[in-house]
């Protein structure tokens, strides 16, 4: 892989974080995995997990319905997600 050809996938890679973070408050979980092309050259690629923003709502949904929470699936799941974004929201403070 050339200098140019890194660069270029290391501007992807960076440009794709960015996006995360703008929907979610970025993965909380990112590999870069080496591995050779076909042709035996070296290259990188980049496995993204969940966003913040779903870590979050996951754990929150997960101790609403520990606790018997009594509304419907999308309910909860709507109220997990406000608490996610309120948390995500007052970290940024």
């Amino acid at each position: 892989m050339t200098a140019e050809e890194q660069a270029k996938s290391k501007a992807a890679n960076e440009e794709y974080l960015r996006k995360w973070q703008e929907i979610g408050g970025g993965p909380i979980l990112s590999m870069v995995i080496p591995y050779a092309t076909t042709n035996g050259t070296p290259d990188t690629w980049m496995m993204h997990g969940l966003t913040k923003r779903e870590h979050i709502a996951a754990m929150a949904l997960q101790g609403l319905l520990a606790y018997g929470a009594m509304g419907s699936y999308t309910d909860n799941s709507e109220q997990a997600v406000r608490y996610a974004d309120a948390l995500l929201e007052r970290l940024k403070k």
